[in-house]
């Protein structure tokens, strides 16, 4: 262990819970997909991410790669709940184009949508990391997904001056982004 002295109570939630965390003071640090600005947030780019569409391997058409927000027209879709960042770009992007997404279901966990995709419910829009592994194994098929992309931000406070271990962490968090990064977790 790198660090004996210091105890983690790593929590994973959606963006809302995240943010409420770190405003009460509970969560020190958070890595979120595109959070809401505030003049008290340091931010920083970790990495920005592909989007992909997915479906179950015997689910057809799939439309050609890379897709748009406009071959999502009239597919029955399994999205995360709103307010995900993936899921507000994604409608944003619908609605410059007058589009209406037809959403069926909806689930925090990338597991839940996964599952549902794969039972042939609907597509699902989700990023690389989450789906690389089911595509591998033929769990899942793909197709890149064009005009969303997802970045994950590191989030701290700046009104609050980090402890040693906070900064210590943030520099942990840092590695291993840069680690799964460099092994194609995030896609290339």
């Amino acid at each position: 262990m790198k660090f004996p002295g210091i105890r983690l109570n790593l929590i994973e939630g959606a963006s809302y819970f995240l943010l409420e965390g770190l405003d009460t003071g509970r969560i020190d640090l958070a890595v979120m997909v595109d959070p809401e600005p505030r003049s008290y947030f340091a931010t920083e780019l970790l990495v920005s991410e592909k989007v992909f569409l997915i479906a179950a391997p015997e689910r057809r058409p799939m439309p050609p790669s890379p897709c748009t927000v406009a071959d999502l027209e009239g597919l029955p879709l399994i999205l995360f709940a709103r307010p995900s960042g993936s899921r507000v770009s994604l409608e944003s992007a619908a609605a410059e184009r007058g589009l209406t997404l037809d959403v069926r279901f909806e689930a925090a966990s990338p597991d839940v949508i996964k599952d549902f995709v794969q039972r042939g419910l609907g597509y699902g829009v989700m990023p690389h990391s989450s789906i690389f592994r089911d595509v591998e194994t033929g769990a899942l098929q793909a197709v890149e997904f064009e005009g969303v992309v997802l970045n994950r931000t590191f989030i701290r406070r700046t009104d609050r001056p980090a402890t040693p271990a906070v900064t210590a962490i943030a520099g942990l968090v840092r590695e291993e982004f840069e680690d799964l990064s460099r092994e194609g977790v995030f896609g290339g």
